[in-house]
């Protein structure tokens, strides 16, 4: 009988540097690829033509594959904390979303929360749209988006603007000819409170405060204040009493010397207001109110705007401002429900000290809520506000992230603006972050085929930024261990660093898992070169010792017309701590080995990490082929043509090439794992390395 040639599979293939490259070269047979980003698709097809190439996870099968394998390897984007998640109970911070928690998704209906997560170090860009502040946030975070484009109208004889169907699309590859999507809520069913006492509720949102202390003299345990008190102007005093009366409720007037004050002794009032939080910052539109009828959603509205609105000189427009930012997405969530209108958000700058009444006191940052009749730019339709992008900027900064997983969905809503879950748990690659990102989340997808296989696979690898074991506090690695362990794998785990493994000195530090179906984690060290491995572990290390020692191509693109001698590659050690043109200052160092290149460095030369100096001293950002050569791969391994939008074979643009070396596994770290798992495999079956 012929033996069989030892059979793989890979889960999110990316561009094949985890195991594809080395086990295709050493004769294994690829029993199926999954990968479902259109650009790595078409380096996949030109490099492995006669390969099995699956897209969606979510739609793949074991009976899909072409036969079972031995091993599987899988390689499985978040949001600042303060980022308000728009859920049944109001806007919540994303770091204080629980699970099960209902948040609105892009199908506009309510979903529960089911798993959240957090990282650390994580580098942040800022989108900045009509209708919001910036939405701190990673690279590769999925928003719900639309690319407007200029038709040619024959009738009126001039382009008009036009809009492609909604789709997700990261924010770094966001442009100013893109709009976002903030969805609109569904009119509110419940009976409602009343429009005066919406009216009053507004004012205070707008001027008030409680007290809720002891009455002086008296025993505290029995005897408390339940105040409401609501400021206003003079020549409003008397509106805002009529006001008052019209709600059900009686105040004490006490005239100020610059304003009127409005005394409510009411303890059932006092609990009415306690849901729209305390203290000037910390006020909040609570979720119930979304729910009113439309009449009291608008009295409400207006009694905020008479307290702190005006009218817009310029907009044609009103205009409030507030210091609590969980209060002006609030308020413009709710005027995008109730008058159907879009909205704008301007962050105001806290501009120093003020003395009021004799006191000196700091100034806040303030948000700014505008909004008129119609808006030249943004539009509705199909429920949903579409606001023009203004910019996606790297902040240059690093800072703890958070995610979300939703049922079903996978998508929900942050700072008003409808986004899907992202993808990893990358430190570096900001994209990947948490077990529930779009990718980690479908890691369970990954689980889920490998119990659909009549045997569960001999092998299971597992690559991930380091970044992963810190993700969530540990948390999400406990759970990648715990599934295996559950399903009779013993496993190892180490973290190595590509530049240490041939092939490129690129700094790129991973976690590899190498997980063996017998529980016996002894072939796993084995794989690994780590203490405590069996005899196969000779086999692995004889075989990794015959590469050839230097084979490092050089790094410098010749193809672009430059020779490789002469040249200098310097690489960023520090990122400047202020503006350049205001005193800051980068550190760069001579490059004896590269930053991990991440898919910032494709931007413009503010985001570069590494610069090379020409012979005759002229300095460049570094090629795409010099890209590749950093991260282990041939010449050209990614370049090819992949389809446009229109569905026509185009060349695959070099910030697509950039965006997955900026993802993908070193190749050094790829054939050093790979070369090692198939020396002990071979030698635990007694046979050559590519048969069985």
């Amino acid at each position: 009988m012929t033996p069989r040639r030892f059979r793989y599979a890979s889960f999110f293939t990316g561009i094949g540097g985890l195991l594809d490259y080395t086990l295709h070269r050493l004769g294994w047979e690829c029993v199926g690829m999954v990968e479902k980003e259109p650009a790595a698709q078409a380096v996949l097809r030109k490099n492995f033509p006669d390969t099995l190439l699956m897209g969606d996870i979510n739609d793949v099968h074991a009976t899909d594959f072409a036969g079972q394998p031995d091993v599987v390897a899988l390689g499985f984007p978040c949001f600042m904390a303060g980022t308000l998640i728009t859920t049944q109970d109001g806007l919540t911070p994303i770091e204080d979303v629980k699970v099960g928690q209902l948040v609105l998704t892009h199908e506009r209906r309510w979903r529960p929360v089911t798993r959240v997560m957090a990282k650390h170090e994580a580098p942040t860009v800022a989108v900045k749209a009509l209708g919001g502040g910036p939405v701190l946030t990673t690279a590769e975070h999925p928003f719900y988006a639309r690319l407007k484009t200029l038709v040619w109208d024959n009738e009126k004889r001039r382009h008009v603007r036009s809009w492609g169907d909604p789709e997700w699309v990261n924010a770094a590859d966001l442009t100013r000819d893109h709009f976002l999507g903030a969805p609109l809520d569904h009119d509110g069913t419940s009976d409602g409170i009343g429009a005066a006492l919406a009216y009053l509720m507004g004012r205070w949102l707008g001027d008030g405060w409680t007290q809720t202390g002891p009455r002086a003299g008296r025993d505290p345990a029995r005897s408390r204040n339940w105040k409401v008190i609501i400021c206003c102007a003079y020549d409003e005093a008397d509106d805002l009493a009529a006001r008052i009366s019209e709600a059900g409720f009686h105040a004490t007037r006490s005239d100020e010397r610059t304003a009127v004050r409005f005394i409510i002794c009411s303890n059932a009032l006092v609990e009415q207001v306690a849901d729209f939080g305390t203290g000037a910052a910390g006020k909040k539109i609570p979720g119930w109110v979304f729910d009113l009828p439309a009449d009291d959603r608008a009295a409400m509205i207006r009694g905020w705007l008479d307290a702190d609105g005006a009218a817009h000189s310029t907009r044609n427009a009103e205009t409030a401002s507030t210091v609590s930012r969980e209060l002006a997405y609030g308020m413009a969530r709710l005027i995008r429900q109730t008058h159907n209108v879009p909205v704008s958000i301007h962050p105001v700058k806290a501009r120093g000290k003020s003395v009021i009444e004799g006191r000196t006191v700091n100034n806040r940052p303030q948000f700014e809520v505008v909004f008129g009749p119609t808006s030249r730019e943004a539009f509705i339709e199909d429920g949903y506000v579409w606001a023009p992008v203004r910019s996606v900027t790297p902040t240059g900064e690093t800072a703890t992230v958070h995610n979300l997983s939703v049922q079903g969905d996978e998508t929900y809503v942050a700072d008003g603006f409808t986004v899907h879950n992202c993808t990893d748990t990358s430190i570096a690659a900001p994209h990947r972050l948490g077990l529930a990102g779009l990718r980690s989340g479908l890691f369970f997808e990954g689980l889920r085929i490998l119990d659909e296989f009549g045997e569960r696979p001999e092998w299971v690898i597992i690559e991930n930024p380091e970044g992963v074991l810190g993700s969530n506090g540990g948390r999400d690695w406990y759970t990648v261990l715990r599934s295996l362990a559950d399903r009779g794998y013993g496993f190892a785990y180490r973290v190595v660093d590509g530049r240490h493994l041939g092939r490129s000195p690129q700094q790129r530090r991973r976690v590899l898992l190498v997980a063996h179906r017998d529980g016996d984690p002894t072939p796993c060290l084995s794989v690994l070169g780590l203490p405590g491995g069996g005899g196969e572990a000779d086999a692995a290390d004889r075989v990794v010792a015959r590469r050839r020692p230097g084979a490092r191509p050089p790094i410098a693109d010749s193809d672009a017309g430059r020779t490789d001698s002469g040249h200098l590659i310097f690489r960023k050690s520090a990122r400047a701590r202020a503006a350049l043109d205001k005193g800051g200052y980068e550190t760069w160092v001579p490059a004896e080995h590269a930053n991990t290149l991440t898919t910032f460095d494709g931007g413009g030369p503010a985001r570069q990490t590494h610069l090379v100096v020409e012979p005759d001293g002229r300095v460049r950002a570094l090629t795409v082929i010099e890209w590749e050569r950093l991260s282990g791969f041939p010449d050209d391994w990614t370049a090819g043509v992949m389809p446009d939008r229109k569905g026509n074979l185009v060349p695959i643009p070099d910030a697509a090439r950039q965006k997955m070396l900026g993802n993908c596994v070193h190749l050094g770290t790829g054939e050093w794992l790979g070369e090692r798992l198939v020396a002990v495999h071979a030698a635990m079956h007694g046979t050559d390395a590519a048969t069985a």
